[in-house]
């Protein structure tokens, strides 16, 4: 079997809405080497996986097609997990179920990027933002001005998952249980090579208001932010920590002005997790957070909520 250059992933959850266009955006695509693509269905209730099977059936635009409905949900990073796996190409395109590619050069362009440039792992170009109808939100998610080459020191930062090319790994080291996959792929990418932001616009995010995620309250967001860069620590190295060690008391601050119990529980995470981690909290930093959760203690115990963004200037000066 011919050995593909890249390998490209679609991955639907009852996406039969949206799915066409997802593959329509994928057909396209026009370039000087070889692909193959890689469909997985994490147990749709819906007609995505007939629809992907009927479609690409025949299809001679890839040298190598694996389709697969799962028996039972995955997840997203599971689902992440298992395509992964199965990629075969020297590179890997992410194209989510319910967002497209709108440019038939993007691919070529994203992959002779990273064949001449072997210092850089990961490019991701700019999307749009569309409504579920289609209707264009943003013609430009990212504006002007965004950094244009990333390390490990400049994240965590926000790339589209449709709109990243990387090379192929072992990926198995990811954690199964972070909440932003996305996050946390890209900071485990970023130890093996640079970033590049392409700043052109070649595919669609749909912005889905009943989607899983933008229906989760903000507090819900908050928190599954926290707890991902605290899986994140399990990556960076010591001169990074302090810059973490800010990002999770930040959130836990927010969360104390969204929901209470979930920041009297995160407030314990945090004291539970310095404890199994030691050699994450130099003296120095575990003194300056006992002290700042000290004072929040205190607060909470007085009544006084006090000025949020007061609180957090705070933990920049001091931490």
């Amino acid at each position: 079997m011919k050995k593909p250059l890249l390998s490209i992933i679609l991955r639907t959850y009852n996406n039969q809405t949206f799915i066409l266009e997802a593959l329509e955006g994928i057909f396209k695509q026009q370039v000087d080497f070889d692909l193959e693509l890689i469909y997985s269905d994490d147990c749709s209730q819906d007609n995505s996986f007939e629809i992907v099977e009927g479609a690409i059936t025949g299809s001679v635009k890839f040298i190598n097609v694996h389709i697969k409905k799962q028996p039972k949900n995955l997840g997203v990073t599971g689902s992440l997990l298992y395509t992964l796996n199965k990629a075969q190409g020297d590179y890997i395109a992410l194209c989510d179920g319910d967002d497209y590619w709108s440019d038939p050069e993007k691919s070529q362009i994203q992959v002779d990027f990273l064949e001449a440039n072997p210092d850089y792992e990961v490019c991701f170009t700019n999307v749009s933002t569309i409504e579920e109808n289609g209707k264009v939100i943003k013609s430009k998610l990212i504006h002007d001005g965004r950094r244009t080459i990333y390390e490990m020191q400049h994240l965590p930062a926000w790339a589209p998952v449709s709109a990243r090319v990387f090379r192929n790994r072992d990926f198995s080291f990811i954690s199964r249980t972070v909440p932003e996959e996305d996050t946390y792929m890209l900071l485990y990418q970023s130890k093996f090579g640079k970033i590049k932001f392409i700043d052109i616009v070649a595919g669609a995010y749909r912005y889905q208001s009943k989607s899983i995620y933008s229906s989760l309250a903000i507090s819900s967001k908050k928190d599954a932010a926290l707890k991902t860069h605290m899986e994140c620590m399990n990556l960076v190295p010591k001169e990074l920590y302090s810059k973490y060690h800010n990002l999770i008391l930040k959130k836990i601050v927010e969360l104390r002005y969204l929901d209470k119990h979930l920041y009297l529980q995160r407030l314990s995470d945090l004291k539970a997790f310095m404890k199994v981690y030691p050699n994450r909290f130099s003296r120095k930093q575990s003194i300056k957070i006992s002290f700042i959760v000290g004072v929040l203690r205190v607060l909470d115990f007085v009544g006084v909520s006090g000025n949020k963004k007061f609180i957090l200037r705070v933990l920049d000066k001091i931490i």
